[in-house]
């Protein structure tokens, strides 16, 4: 059963690296074709293709697996107004930096566990808790950090990063009561648990994406609307003195036309 349990911590890295890699495009460039069933049968085939190779567990497969994916991807399905060296150069960065940011993750949970004198004994497990706690870091740092890097966004409040916070916490404690379950566990309880971790952070670190976003727009919708009210308020000042001088000259006009008159019958 151990193997399910690789097979499935595989499976749900290879998801959460392909996720972000269609964001990024998304966000960076735009879609060549409209129709939404050609990225997603996309999304699902790069996904097994990759969990096939990752199961091969040799780190230079895996490494060129991944990339040409990358650029495939960002040649054939995205556009924008640089060239395709540009995007395939960007692609390649995206794809070391999230192997960065998991092998950071890696390194850290051994750390943690070799303090805590609770490095597991089964491979299922630590595969586990090494796929939960590197997809929690990952996942974090391109939320909150990388994607404002590309993408200007409203500044957060300091509510926001407290809530960050608790929830990084609270996915990091549960990544490592993982140590604490013994080798003879259920393998479906264990991935359940994985799931778990793993796509509750992506759905609330989407959710906060998702309210940001509309927050930005709320904020530009509000200026807009601003202007317009000032422009209406201008347009209003203006045209009360245009009617105000055409009422002086009106009344200049009329004065004149008096003078005149009287000039006249005086001579």
């Amino acid at each position: 059963m151990d193997r399910v349990v690789l097979l499935f911590c595989s499976l749900l890295s290879c998801g959460i690296i392909i996720n972000i890699m269609f964001q990024f495009l998304d966000e960076r460039c735009g879609r060549i074709y409209q129709s939404r069933s050609l990225y997603r049968c996309t999304t699902v085939v790069s996904i097994l293709l990759l969990t096939g190779v990752n199961c091969l567990d040799h780190f230079i497969f895996n490494f060129i697996a991944h990339l040409l994916v990358f650029v495939l991807v960002s040649l054939f399905l995205y556009y924008d107004e640089r060239n395709g060296i540009a995007r395939i150069a960007e692609a390649v960065v995206l794809y070391i930096v999230i192997a960065v940011l998991e092998t950071l993750g890696v390194f850290l949970l051994l750390y943690l566990l070799e303090a805590m004198g609770q490095l597991p004994d089964s491979a299922a497990i630590l595969q586990s808790m090494v796929t939960a706690f590197s997809k929690v870091i990952l996942l974090f740092l391109y939320y909150i950090v990388f994607r404002r890097l590309w993408r200007k966004l409203p500044a957060r409040s300091g509510t926001q990063y407290v809530l960050y916070l608790v929830l990084f916490v609270y996915s990091a404690v549960n990544v490592l009561t993982l140590a604490f379950i013994s080798g003879s566990e259920n393998p479906v309880i264990l991935m359940l648990m994985t799931g778990c971790i793993v796509f509750a952070n992506l759905y609330m670190l989407y959710f906060i994406k998702v309210s940001d976003e509309r927050n930005d727009y709320k904020l530009q919708v509000d200026m807009m609307r601003q202007q317009e009210r000032m422009q209406y308020e201008n347009y209003e000042a203006r045209s009360r003195q245009y009617t105000e001088m055409l009422r002086i000259l009106h009344d200049v006009d009329k004065h004149m036309k008096m003078v005149d008159e009287l000039y006249r019958q005086n001579h």
